[in-house]
């Protein structure tokens, strides 16, 4: 049910601490690499995993909590409402085009009513923010550490080799990428389901490029991929994840080429602290993948819908500010 909505933007303070312009398809990254548990508890609660055909005029309710990094942060903080001005954080929700979202053509509008926020404090001590406070008023900050989702698109050639830029010079620690190809022709399609899109588009083998001599995987050859050969399922889980957190994941292997396909890399795993992810420091700040396909290959209609991961830090000082 969380497809209905087309983009998603989080403010503390009045800085945008994520933006999320894609989100039916960061709902889709995010679903497929869950564990069973959780899939069936947001399915409970959101609908997550639904794909029946809504006609006629329904109404349903929505428990939603948008599984982005600012909401979770990686190293048990709390967030300090209090500190904002006016304690104000503010949720920007832009519902999408319903042709966009539903496999009927039936549906020509969605209307969303009785919006209720549901917000858990953790109290501080009253000494706790009486020196904050003062702290802040002296010209200090306090921070707040969390992981950012950022999504970029790039369109693909129409030929059997595609080459895709990433522009990271505003990243200071990348924590892993994950790319998928979105077919507009069947995105369009009225009659076809919305999964469809996301294909294979029957690519064979990929690669990522840091600089003029670094790549990985090293060596001549990619990490490879058909229907027949999982190994970037492998490396896009375990890049992310040990053995055993792998073998939690609910992972349909059937429908995996042809409606639920996605590669990526992880360059820091669920066990390790922020400061072991990817710097670009020394480097042009441009993450290259480089993709083969076998014929046919993707046409221009085909985008890359990449979603990076950054390490970032929120300053609360007298100004509101990602860093």
């Amino acid at each position: 049910m969380e497809s209905i909505i087309q983009s998603l933007t989080i403010k503390a303070g009045g800085e945008t601490v994520t933006r999320i312009d894609n989100y039916a398809a960061y709902l889709t990254q995010t679903y497929r690499n869950l564990s069973k548990g959780t899939k069936q508890l947001l399915g409970n609660l959101s609908g997550y995993g639904r794909n029946d055909v809504f006609s006629g005029t329904v109404t349903a309710s929505v428990s939603m909590h948008p599984t982005i990094g600012f909401f979770h942060p990686t190293n048990d903080q709390f967030f300090p409402v209090w500190a904002l001005a006016n304690q104000v954080m503010t949720i920007e929700i832009v519902l999408a085009d319903p042709t966009s979202v539903f496999t009927s053509g039936n549906v020509d509008k969605i209307q969303v009513s009785n919006i209720r926020t549901l917000v858990p404090f953790v109290t501080p001590p009253p000494s706790v923010v009486v020196n904050a406070t003062r702290a802040i008023s002296d010209g200090k900050s306090i921070f707040y550490d969390y992981t950012r989702a950022t999504q970029t698109e790039n369109a693909c050639s129409a030929g059997l080799r595609n080459t895709f830029n990433l522009h990271m010079s505003g990243v200071r620690s990348l924590v892993g990428i994950e790319c998928s190809f979105i077919d507009d022709d069947v995105l369009q399609d009225p009659t076809k389901d919305k999964s469809e899109v996301f294909s294979s588009q029957n690519l064979r083998e990929w690669r990522l490029q840091l600089g003029p001599n670094a790549t990985i995987p090293n060596g001549v050859q990619g990490f490879t991929h058909s229907p027949y050969d999982c190994q970037t399922l492998l490396v896009s889980h375990l890049s992310n994840n040990d053995f055993e957190q792998l073998a939690d994941l609910d992972i349909n292997f059937a429908d995996y080429d042809s409606k639920h396909f996605s590669f990526s890399y992880g360059f820091q795993d669920k066990s390790e602290g922020n400061g072991a992810a990817l710097s670009f420091s020394g480097t042009d700040s441009i993450l290259r993948i480089h993709t083969q396909h076998a014929s046919p290959g993707p046409s221009q209609r085909v985008r890359l819908l990449t979603t990076y991961h950054e390490n970032v830090t929120l300053s609360i000082g007298d100004v509101v500010q990602v860093i």
